[in-house]
């Protein structure tokens, strides 16, 4: 017979005296039935079997060392991560939430240890309740699961409520519940479309359903996610759900502290609604609030009262606004500067934006200074990089462009110079934008060099590289001069491409191109031609929608060609325009559908070209072709611009005659009947036109001289003709 291996002994041994401990358990169970009538604090109470059988349960049973072990996890990594991640704050709502980078409060291994005693059917409530406390002080933090996805703890603790629930059959605790709602309510966002109050909501009706008790925590956690949920200049239908439940909550549990605590939450959601009746409600929970608390009502209490006011328009919401700031600095001053009390900076951005909106940058620009006065006392009031932008907002929208541009360029200097000290003064890429648009809008000798500088400025003061988005705008306002340097907009363009952050988009592409269909340059079609075929190369190569030319950018380009109008030159424009048409016609991309514009330009370089009599009557093809196509369009139809050019194709390029006579003809029937003689097509048609033709379409006697009637104006013909033109 085979002998028994070592390990195999050790494991009868270990059964043989879990055995013996068993007898032993149960025989001290049996002496117990003897007397049933315990004494507990001098209260008499019967034991039944079930009682002691839980209680011998209780002693041995194999969840325990679980529970214990699952808790001394939490425990220990509290400590920890209290210690090595201060920073770390579950419930702040002024920040996005962390992402956390590892399990430093040990809450995913307790989750596992749960799955583990679900696997081998020792889980308790009590398990799950461990596992659900330790998700929920996890509060609005953020982590990644092993499939990257980055979940919170209402992800987390929805497929444990719902195997617990079905194990249970829905027989759980008030408890077990009201943990998963702090979840729900914790996590709470008007983000992503997460519906975590939905949630709450419906974990609530279960709970009705199977009769769970619900208590005034449990409402509470349910104002609290709707408060949450609700979204920042929004019409308040979260607010007013939140409203609805805390109005139930005060009927059946109007406990003090659950009531202040969620006034508080009441508070915050109707800060952020748009709707008019938003800040009354505010002000009714704050004034109620006050009346609980009185001086104990904290800074965050006052900041978001300040931010009800401050989403309302008009100059007597501003000024409620700006009188709860000062209030607030009062409370502050009184309490000793007291943390509690320390103003928040949101409050003073919130006011100067009231105020701005109101178009009162004096006011607005003194609660800057006096953020600046209380920075000086307590550094996290010290007025950061959105204070500023939020004045500098203001004045490039003040009538007086350039006392505006004074003060914004001393905000700056100042921002510059205190930065060294405070980081989060430092200008940003929304600083300098706002300063090119002043410079571009000042109308100033030296505004587009000024807004040019302001590139070259931000990289050296500040390090901050401008963007594409920067370079935009002072290439856009190049292109909107009347003879745009194009040699200036290309060395921009380059200067962007060399940046390694950051690359030109269609839209620098199309600017530089507008400057070279403005330029005098002789280069300019050349040069415009050739940004238009780079772009498009670039699109082909990656892709990349945001270098992708558009109908702006075909048109652009056409008029670039237009500048030097030769015979190859009219070629390249019309197939620019083919192009266009049949990437829409093959793409059908709403960004390429043509209009009139791009037509209308290939038939004004076809009348613009110089060269020999055969070359003339090619362009005047082209010309007729295009005029043609429009007429005939679905998707576009003639403007009084479209007529204009036909007459001076008819005129620059065809010989007087018959073909000429019957082209000018029929157009000028075809616009008058159509309502579109407007002061351009009435003086192309005047310029070249013979004069026996011409007199004879504008019904002119025959022997008025052609310096008379080239004056003529949209008075001197039937107001019909030009019902129609914009």
């Amino acid at each position: 017979m085979k002998q028994p291996s070592r390990y195999q002994s050790i494991l009868r041994w270990r059964k043989l005296f879990q055995t013996i401990a068993l007898i032993s358990m149960c025989s001290k169970s049996a002496s117990l039935l003897v007397n049933p009538i315990l004494r507990n604090n001098g209260i008499h109470r019967e034991v039944s079997v079930c009682q002691l059988a839980a209680t011998s349960s209780n002693l041995h049973d194999p969840a325990s060392r679980f529970h214990r072990d699952m808790l001394r996890v939490l425990d220990s990594r509290q400590n920890m991560s209290q210690t090595d991640h201060p920073s770390l704050l579950p419930m702040e709502r002024r920040k996005r939430p962390t992402l956390l980078s590892s399990d430093i409060d040990g809450v995913e291994r307790v989750v596992s240890m749960l799955g583990h005693m679900v696997e081998i059917g020792v889980a308790t409530e009590e398990s799950f309740q461990i596992a659900l406390q330790g998700l929920s002080n996890r509060g609005r933090l953020r982590w990644r699961r092993d499939d990257s996805t980055i979940v919170c703890a209402a992800d987390e603790i929805e497929p444990l409520l719902k195997t617990l629930w079905e194990a249970h059959d829905g027989n759980i605790s008030t408890k077990t519940c009201n943990l998963a709602l702090k979840a729900y309510a914790a996590c709470s966002t008007p983000r992503g479309n997460r519906m975590y109050a939905q949630k709450a909501e419906g974990l609530i009706k279960k709970m009705r359903d199977e009769e769970i008790e619900i208590t005034g925590e449990t409402l509470a956690h349910l104002v609290h996610a709707w408060a949450w949920q609700q979204e920042n200049r929004d019409s308040g239908e979260c607010a007013k759900m939140a409203q609805h439940y805390f109005d139930e909550m005060m009927k059946l549990f109007p406990d003090e502290e659950i009531v202040f605590q969620a006034y508080g939450w009441l508070l915050e959601a109707w800060s952020k609604c748009s709707a008019p009746s938003a800040a009354e409600a505010s002000e009714r929970i704050f004034s109620k609030m006050k009346q609980l608390r009185g001086a104990n009502v904290g800074a965050q209490q006052y900041s978001n009262a300040i931010l009800a006011w401050t989403k309302q328009k008009g100059e007597e919401n501003a000024e409620k606004a700006n009188y709860l700031l000062l209030q607030m600095i009062d409370v502050y001053e009184a309490s000793g500067y007291s943390e509690f009390a320390r103003p928040e900076l949101i409050a003073f951005n919130g006011v100067i934006t009231a105020w701005s909106r109101c178009r009162r940058i004096d006011k607005a620009e003194e609660v800057l200074w006096l953020a600046n006065d209380l920075g000086e006392i307590c550094e996290d009031i010290y007025p950061d990089v959105v204070t500023f932008n939020s004045v500098l907002h203001a004045y490039i929208r003040h009538r007086d462009r350039s006392k505006s541009l004074d003060r914004m360029l001393a905000m700056i200097d100042h921002m510059e110079t205190k930065s060294k000290e405070y980081p989060a003064m430092k200008p940003n890429e929304f600083t300098y934008n706002t300063l090119i648009k002043a410079w571009v809008q000042s109308n100033r000798k030296n505004a587009l060099e000024e807004a040019e500088q302001v590139l070259y400025r931000m990289q050296e003061v500040s390090g901050v590289l401008p963007t594409n988005r920067l370079y935009n705008v002072v290439i856009n306002a190049l292109a909107k001069c009347r003879n745009p340097d194009a040699r200036k907009a290309h060395s921009l363009l380059r200067q962007l491409q060399a940046l390694e952050s950051y690359t030109p988009d269609i839209i620098t592409y199309t600017s530089v191109i507008e400057c070279c269909s403005k330029s005098s340059d002789p280069h300019a079609a050349e040069i415009g031609l050739e940004l238009l075929e780079e772009a498009n190369d670039l699109y082909q190569g990656t892709g990349d929608e945001a270098i992708m030319p558009n109908l702006l950018s075909y048109t652009v380009a056409i008029r670039a060609v237009s500048t030097n109008p030769t015979p190859e030159n009219v070629r390249i424009a019309r197939e620019l325009l083919e192009r266009l048409v049949a990437t829409y016609e093959e793409t059908l991309d709403e960004s390429l559908r043509p209009n009139t514009y791009p037509f209308n330009y290939v038939m004004n370089c076809a009348a613009n070209c110089f060269g020999s009599v055969d070359e003339k009557l090619q362009a005047f093809k082209i010309a007729t072709k295009t005029y043609n196509e429009i007429r005939s369009s679905d998707i576009i139809e003639p403007d009084s611009f479209t007529y204009a050019f036909w007459f001076k194709c008819c005129n620059n390029l065809l010989p007087e005659g018959n073909i000429r006579t019957k082209g000018v003809t029929y157009a000028f029937e075809l616009c008058t009947r159509a309502g579109l003689v407007s002061s351009e097509t009435l003086k192309r048609l005047l310029a070249g036109t013979p004069q026996k033709l011409a007199t004879s379409l504008l019904d002119i006697p025959e022997n008025t001289h052609p310096s008379v009637y080239r004056q003529y104006t949209l008075e001197d013909i039937p107001p019909g003709w030009s019902r129609n033109v914009r």
